[in-house]
């Protein structure tokens, strides 16, 4: 969820750049902050950071939580909480989920306040059945639609998470719509 989250938002916000949308006082500051990668141009927000503001636990996160947290936390810049240093194929699970979600120092959480300062996150729900691609197709004017879904086998969890429920009425896991093709066929990016 965290991951098609900070997608969403970096998509939209990076469309905004480009069309001139934001003021020049916002993107220096976006700039001197380090939320502009300076190779791509491109903003770049931590998905590590939202996944734990977001409270994710090890039974994953709810497109609510992840939208709020963004909303009410702010975002940083993935320079500034990027993916763990030490992270390594040798650790065990345990390990790696306790490194990855390790505390948050405060001067990093102080860069998400003054983001929101500038800027304002926000979502709304777009309900769609499976054969409802209409609305699907009317909301993605405004930017990739981030979607819960079920999951079918082989897909499972190893290495001691609870294996991922295949294929119930329930949704399980979160993409990024960005396209509907002619044939009616989903434009997705799972994270």
């Amino acid at each position: 969820v965290s991951f098609s989250a900070a997608n969403a938002i970096e998509t939209v916000a990076n469309l905004k750049i480009a069309k001139g949308e934001f003021s020049a006082s916002a993107i220096a500051w976006l700039k001197s902050s380090g939320y502009i990668d300076p190779a791509t141009s491109k903003m770049n927000v931590s998905d590590r950071f939202i996944a734990k503001m977001s409270g994710t636990t090890k039974n994953g996160n709810s497109l609510p939580a992840v939208g709020d947290a963004a909303r009410l936390k702010g975002l940083v810049p993935e320079k500034a909480w990027p993916w763990p240093e030490g992270m390594s194929d040798s650790m065990s699970l345990e390990q790696k989920w306790n490194l990855y979600y390790s505390e948050i120092p405060q001067s990093v959480k102080t860069l998400g306040d003054e983001f929101l300062k500038r800027f304002r996150i926000r979502y709304e729900w777009v309900l769609v059945g499976i054969d409802d691609r209409a609305k699907l197709k009317a909301a993605l004017p405004y930017g990739p639609v981030q979607i819960a879904a079920a999951i079918c086998s082989p897909w499972s969890s190893t290495e001691g998470m609870p294996p991922i429920k295949g294929c119930g009425c329930g949704t399980q896991h979160a993409t990024l719509v960005y396209g509907i093709r002619e044939d009616g066929g989903i434009e997705d990016v799972d994270h």
